[in-house]
């Protein structure tokens, strides 16, 4: 493996620049300009590593998300950046890793390792995975000595020399008015942080336990053979575990398929706007908490039944086709909650909770099939996980391309009418991005007459909050959303 070690130098240059681009600043121009060095930086470090095809995807990622960033400035969009880049920086540290969440939580680890390793670069290298201070910290010990006589005779001269103490009090007094008024503990503190997201991303991980896991994983399930003294009784267990699974599918099945053709009756064919929006929105919640409960219930139940060697049991397909009509079900449970949360959204708008329903019931249905793909391939339970792990994060990073924000505040806008629109929710729960058009909405004319006095100011003291956040940023925390509004500003006034 092609591992170059870095030394001192490049962590405190690493640190420089993450202090530089984003001290009393935010998120915008200044995350991708620190990705691209970062990633850089990892690539010099370690060629092979960043060449890995699952590292590639998850540079690729936080560069759309970073660039996404730029673009609209999203909280969405700054969460998922930061939960891709640090996987990024634990599958670039141990290539072997294959599992996201196994990358995720090595990042962490060597971020909470960070000061341990700084620490123990002063006592001695380690080769590729310490910060290569050993020699600072020998010449220190041999200048112990000549510190200390030193500072005798100093402590002597400043009581018995007048003037020496007055030059000497002037100059400390200085120093200490300089450093004050140039650094303050708030920058200190923050350039410390960025020195441990410095030592996390350059230095080697030294912590094994993630790749020994990977490493204890299978994707394919392997039969077990059982050993001759016990045949008989495993093969009775087997058999009994068989029978029970058949019993417990088969109910689990009937179960539900009366819940679903109860929810086929009201939901799918009728048309419950009548119902109150207290009433339709405890519907809506109490269908996502059902359908949570129902997926994992699914997921564990199939998952210890094809777990080891039933999946090899003669004659097991009345269990998998069970289990493959469970799926189904689960399926059309998904289904029916997608049409209850789309009627909700009809009748009363969008909002980011009814978004997260659409984004959680996408990730159900692929839950779904990669069940069904684990049961007909013999596949593992590490195989779900790791699979539905790589398509959330597909899924996140494809969610961060829409604006959330601009997008909630143009529908409600556009797809209701003006007495019905929520203001209060696109003022004070909705971000800033959508000021550019609660502004056009004022500019013509749009303001229901009732509350239109009062919602004018609410968007006059959104607008002012804004300008007072822009005020002391510098081009680093430059990003389209932000430079919207702005013009949009400028114009109207």
């Amino acid at each position: 493996m092609k591992t170059k070690p870095f030394g001192t130098i490049y962590i405190i240059l690493l640190s420089i620049v993450f202090y530089s681009l984003f001290w009393s600043e935010k998120m915008g121009l200044n995350i991708l300009l620190f990705d691209l060095i970062a990633i850089a930086f990892l690539i010099i470090k370690d060629t092979d590593s960043m060449r890995q095809g699952l590292t590639r995807l998850t540079i690729l990622g936080t560069l759309i998300t970073a660039v996404l960033i730029v673009w609209n400035n999203s909280l969405f969009a700054k969460l998922i950046h930061l939960l891709s880049f640090t996987t990024m920086l634990g599958l670039a540290k141990q290539s072997e890793l294959r599992f996201l969440v196994y990358g995720f939580f090595l990042s962490v680890v060597s971020f909470g390792k960070a000061p341990i390793n700084l620490i123990r670069s002063f006592s001695r290298p380690i080769p590729g995975k310490s910060l290569q201070l050993a020699p600072v910290w020998r010449n220190f010990r041999l200048s112990l000595i000549p510190l200390v006589i030193l500072s005798l005779f100093y402590g002597i001269y400043h009581f018995a020399n007048p003037e020496f103490r007055t030059l000497s009090n002037n100059f400390w007094a200085n120093l200490f008015d300089w450093l004050s008024w140039n650094i303050s503990i708030p920058q200190m503190l923050f350039f410390i942080f960025g020195l441990f997201i410095s030592i996390a991303i350059l230095v080697k991980s030294d912590f094994p336990f993630f790749k020994n896991l990977q490493k204890r994983h299978q994707l394919i399930l392997m039969r077990r053979k059982s050993s001759t003294p016990g045949l008989i009784r495993s093969m009775i267990a087997l058999k009994n575990e068989f029978q029970s699974g058949l019993i417990l599918l088969f109910s689990l099945n009937l179960l539900l398929l009366i819940v679903n053709i109860l929810d086929i009756k009201n939901y799918w064919m009728g048309q419950p706007y009548e119902l109150a929006p207290t009433e339709m929105k405890a519907m809506v919640h109490e269908g996502t908490y059902m359908l949570i409960f129902a997926l994992l219930l699914a997921m564990i139940v199939l998952s210890f039944f094809f777990r080891k060697n039933l999946n090899f049991f003669p004659k097991n397909e009345k269990l998998k086709t069970l289990g493959y009509l469970w799926i189904v079900q689960n399926a059309i449970l998904a289904i029916t909650l997608f049409i209850k949360n789309y009627r909700y959204i009809e009748a009363n708008g969008l909002a980011y909770k009814r978004i997260g329903v659409l984004i959680f019931l996408t990730l159900v249905f692929a839950g779904l099939l990669t069940m069904l793909i684990k049961i007909r391939k013999v596949k593992t339970f590490y195989y779900l996980l790791q699979t539905n792990a790589w398509i959330a994060y597909a899924v996140f990073i494809l969610c961060c391309f829409v604006n959330w924000d601009v997008m909630i505040t143009k529908y409600n806008l556009n797809h209701q009418s003006k007495n019905k629109v929520d203001y209060t929710f696109l003022l004070k729960d909705v971000s800033d991005k959508n000021i550019y058009l609660l502004m056009d909405q004022k500019r013509k004319g749009l303001l229901p007459d009732i509350k239109s006095k009062r919602i004018k100011t609410a968007i006059e003291h959104k607008k002012k909050q804004f300008l007072y956040k822009q005020k002391n940023l510098s081009w680093l925390s430059w990003n389209y959303a932000d430079y919207r509004n702005k013009k949009y500003i400028t114009n109207d006034n």
